[in-house]
């Protein structure tokens, strides 16, 4: 797991992972100006949910937990 850690960060990685995140809160914010459309309420809330369970969840919990993995060696 620890070479793993060391491997994966990397700039397509990081695209992956926050270029994503990137793009739910843009479309939280296209989908806040045309909240008449159907179905806004679902994709407002679908952004919210990637960007919390997906980059929150990883900067919060994951990153301090591979950090300290790293610290064992």
């Amino acid at each position: 797991m620890q070479s793993i850690n060391l491997v994966v960060i990397t700039p397509a990685f990081m695209g992956v992972l926050f270029g994503t995140g990137l793009a739910c809160v843009a479309l939280a914010v296209v989908t806040l100006a045309s909240w008449e459309n159907p179905g806004a309420a679902w994709v407002l809330t679908g952004s919210v949910l990637y960007v919390v369970g997906a980059d929150v969840v990883t900067i919060a919990f994951n990153v301090p937990l591979n950090d300290a993995l790293a610290a064992v060696r």
